[in-house]
């Protein structure tokens, strides 16, 4: 999902991937646990990779109304897409943040330059095509 505060936008603290074998930096994301539905997990991840309780979250708005199909030679996933607007008073702890990018043009070019991750970047650019609406 892509976090957004202040007309900013949050990466994670990176963290190791052994594929590249170096540490990047990524969205929070993860994997659906069963019987819950992608807009539940929401406030699960922000609080788990950010640090950001739900009552913090002032909206979420979703990119994609069907998942999108990630096949690899290694997995087959669904991928959700979601915006969620931070409350502004609110402090992300600053040990959970990985990097920030200023949600326009030029915050966005170099984000997409910078992410390695493929389901990160096309978070991106699904949200920069919609023109940055977050709810």
């Amino acid at each position: 999902m892509l976090p957004l505060q202040r007309d900013q936008i949050f990466c994670v603290a990176p963290t190791y991937r052994p594929g590249i074998d170096r540490a990047t930096l990524d969205f929070p994301g993860g994997r659906l646990p069963e019987g819950k539905s992608p807009q539940d997990t929401v406030p699960f991840l922000l609080a788990r990779e950010l640090g950001v309780p739900r009552e913090a979250i002032a909206c979420v708005e979703a990119l994609n109304s069907e998942k999108w199909i990630i096949n690899s030679a290694f997995s087959n996933q669904g991928l959700w897409a979601f915006a969620a607007q931070i409350d502004d008073s609110f402090d992300i702890p600053a040990e959970n943040i990985g990097a920030t990018a200023t949600a326009d043009t030029a915050g966005l070019d170099q984000l997409m330059q910078t992410l390695d991750c493929l389901q990160c970047r096309a978070v991106l650019h699904e949200w920069r095509h919609q023109k940055g609406r977050a709810c």
